[in-house]
């Protein structure tokens, strides 16, 4: 083979191994933040944004199941102008960071301390460090279960934390399906899933009008747009393996002491999808938690109706001053 044919294969290849790690997707994030890709102890490729203007400090944004960096742009947006810099992330399984092996949508993970090292990953990078200011943060739904976990570990120095629908616990048929996965597990099915794979995401499978994540018919559709630009940015279901490792997380979050920082819990009084009980019950005698429920508001309460939406942003900005 003659040597310009060896340099041009060669060219092609690191252009083929570019490709796979570049961290756009095809729909824009918030105008002003920069997409990067760190890696994470055990060399899982984490995709990370970050918009890096702001004076009063930086919010660290988690994001739940099934969810990715571009999802929340109108709240990075509304942080943004409120002063404060932000970084999220997809979390290993989700988006566009790396995938267990096969598994390219199912969600996986052995065990949920795993996502700890995504949060260590992107904390610790030095575009991260740069930002000054305190540390804010704000978890939804199963990111709020991640975020929970981050501030009993404190490894970071987080002085307020902001819940939004956080999964705190279970309803009795979670439980028992946490039970069966933990079975499915030891019986080597850690990496199947009870839902086929071959199943349209939820955004595509359901109508605006039937979802159970927003009451706002336009801002689910917005959802349903971005799956269909990108497909690659839905998770797909859970394995039993993800299952069982969530139901362990909750059980061993429940042994630890509560928070003794300031946070905001919100609610939405219509969200099926997580034990508004469990989380109530995490308050209810936590001098540092504020507790609110929104009237009418399902699961997603950054992406609801107008009136939901302000009446949100309303106890988040009281909260922050």
């Amino acid at each position: 083979m003659a040597l310009w044919e060896q340099r041009c294969n060669i060219t092609q290849y690191f252009l083929k191994m570019e490709i796979k790690v570049l961290p756009e997707s095809n729909f824009p994030i918030l105008e002003g933040g920069s997409l990067y890709i760190t890696s994470s102890i055990d060399d899982r490729k984490i995709r990370f944004a970050i918009w890096p203007k702001g004076t009063k400090g930086l919010i660290i944004f988690f994001n739940g199941r099934n969810e990715y960096i571009e999802k929340y742009n109108e709240a990075y947006k509304k942080f943004q102008n409120l002063g404060y810099a932000v970084v999220t992330l997809d979390w290993r399984g989700q988006g566009l960071s790396d995938r267990a092996k096969n598994l390219d949508h199912l969600g996986y993970v052995d065990n949920f301390s795993e996502y700890q090292l995504d949060v260590e990953a992107v904390l610790n990078h030095v575009e991260v460090i740069k930002v000054s200011g305190p540390r804010i943060l704000v978890g939804h739904s199963t990111g709020g279960c991640i975020g929970l976990r981050t501030l009993t570990n404190k490894k970071f120095n987080i002085e307020r934390a902001i819940f939004l629908a956080p999964l705190w616990g279970a309803y009795p048929m979670q439980r028992l399906s946490y039970r069966i996965s933990q079975v499915m597990v030891r019986c080597g099915w850690a990496k199947k899933s009870p839902i086929s794979r071959k199943l349209k995401p939820y955004v595509l499978s359901t109508t605006p009008e039937r979802n159970c994540h927003t009451s706002d018919q336009i801002q689910f559709q917005r959802l349903q747009k971005i799956i269909v630009s990108d497909p690659r940015l839905s998770t797909g279901p859970a394995t039993f393996g993800w299952i069982a490792a969530v139901g362990d997380e909750l059980i061993n979050l429940e042994k630890q002491k509560s928070l003794t920082i300031p946070h905001l819990v919100l609610l939405g009084q219509n969200d099926s999808l997580i034990s508004q009980k469990e989380v109530k019950k995490k308050c209810r005698f936590n001098k540092h938690c504020e507790l609110q429920v929104i009237s009418g508001a399902r699961h997603e309460l950054l992406i609801e109706e107008q009136s939901k939406i302000t009446y949100v942003w309303k106890k988040i900005e009281s909260f922050l001053q």
